[in-house]
Order: C-alpha cells, then sequence, then structure tokens
C-alpha cells in the first residue's frame, strides 16, 4: 500500500462507484508487484516526499502487446533523520549482537571495516553516517 498524491487524474473513488474525472489530492493505491519494486527502488524504501511520474508503457511480446509501468523520478525525498534503511538496520542489530558477545569492540573503526564487508557491503560515507546516529543515540 502507497500513499500519494495526484493532479488532475482520473479516479474511482474507494466504493468502486463513484468515478472523478479530475481529481488532485491524495490517492491510497495497491501498486503491482513489479511497480512496487520500482517505487522501493526510486525511494531507497525510506525517502519520503519523493516526486515520482508513473505512466504505462505498452510492449510488445511474443503473443501480442502488454503494458508495464515506468517510473521516473521528478524530485528526489529525503530520509527522514530516525529512519535507516532495511539492510542498514539489520547491519546495526547485527553490530550490536556482535558487541554483546564480545566478538567485537564498539568503535567507529570496527563499525566501518564489518560494514563494507559482504553480506552488508554498506558504502563507506554511509557508514560513517549510520556510525554518527548510531553512536549519537547510545549517548
Amino acid at each position: 500500500m502507497w500513499v500519494g498524491f495526484i493532479e488532475h487524474q482520473k479516479v474511482t473513488d474507494s466504493d468502486r462507484t463513484t468515478e472523478l474525472p479530475d481529481y488532485s489530492g491524495k490517492i491510497i493505491f495497491f501498486p503491482s508487484k513489479g511497480l512496487n519494486e520500482d517505487l522501493v527502488k526510486v525511494t531507497n524504501g525510506t525517502k519520503v516526499g519523493t516526486e515520482v511520474n508513473i505512466s504505462l508503457v505498452p510492449k510488445k511480446g511474443k503473443t501480442g502487446f502488454y503494458t508495464t509501468y515506468a517510473v521516473e523520478v521528478l524530485a528526489e525525498g529525503t530520509i527522514p533523520s530516525d529512519q535507516v534503511p532495511y539492510t542498514h538496520s539489520l547491519y546495526l542489530n547485527d553490530f550490536e549482537k556482535l558487541i554483546e558477545k564480545k566478538l567485537i569492540n564498539n568503535t567507529k573503526e570496527d563499525f566501518i571495516s564489518l560494514g563494507i564487508q559482504a553480506p552488508y557491503n554498506i558504502e563507506e560515507k554511509s557508514l560513517e553516517d549510520l556510525w554518527n546516529t548510531f553512536s549519537k543515540k547510545k549517548e
């Protein structure tokens, strides 16, 4: 389920009987699996305020034409300071467990050196930002 805003589009009201020909405002929609994956990709799973244009794209298949959705980013969103991407939150949980088991030290160097390796493969700059947020919450 996604929440969004649209401008001047034909929509069907939630009762599925009322058609609104020139609606502008808030919507709730349930995208297809492929469209949902595209929306997660352009928002990195946590960005808010991302503006996108979603359009139908006809494609030719083996047995005829079909349509897919194209997502074009019009304006990048921002990640709220209290949220981190899912992979980063998994890494934070794993890092805390390793500290509790005394397998690593709670240092920035250990945090970054572990995070850049598989299976996390997080960029060093992202790890530095994450460390700054993580260490401030610990204080």
